[in-house]
């Protein structure tokens, strides 16, 4: 389990690096970094995409609302909703 958190996270740092997308809070939680392939990072893009339109659907729709996250291991969610306003 602990490897395939760390493999999802240096995804994401590599994907994001590459300006893929914007989390500028995930590269702290990472040790070592190595290059990924670009499908990885395509697959990482759709992954972060739609997991954050799901989020951000759910809190139009129900906007008073609490997203808890198990299991999160080095996800940088929380930070992102924080930076965009949409968590307290």
């Amino acid at each position: 389990v602990m490897m395939t958190s760390n493999d999802a996270l240096l995804t994401k740092v590599y994907a994001e690096q590459l300006g893929y997308f914007q989390d500028p809070y995930c590269a702290p939680f990472l040790q070592q970094k190595r290059k990924m392939f670009p499908i990885i990072n395509r697959g990482t893009w759709a992954r972060v995409y739609g997991i954050r339109q799901i989020i951000k659907r759910f809190l139009d729709q129900f906007p008073e609302s609490n997203i808890v996250s198990l299991g999160a291991g080095y996800d940088s969610t929380y930070f992102w909703l924080k930076s965009q306003g949409l968590s307290n």
